[in-house]
């Protein structure tokens, strides 16, 4: 599943940042802790998991608060 994957990932590169949240999750708080998370970063790619309308949601939010969603990966779980 996809959770080990990005868990192995996790364990074997030093530049994977994993952020696991719950599904009733406020995906603001998501946006603020990736935003937090790569302040300092040049660039990143973001890859999200989900079902589709918290993925939709979360999108919205990044959308929002500036972020360059054509970068980002996602995958429908669940």
């Amino acid at each position: 599943p996809i959770e080990q994957l990005t868990r192995s990932w996790a364990d074997a590169l030093d530049n994977f940042q994993r952020i696991v949240v719950e599904e009733e999750s406020d995906c603001a708080a998501l946006i603020d802790t990736i935003a937090q998370t790569t302040r300092d970063f040049d660039g990143f790619d973001c890859y999200v998991a989900g079902p589709s309308d918290w993925l939709a949601r979360v999108l919205d939010k990044a959308r929002e608060a500036g972020f360059d969603i054509g970068t980002w990966h996602t995958q429908e779980v669940g």
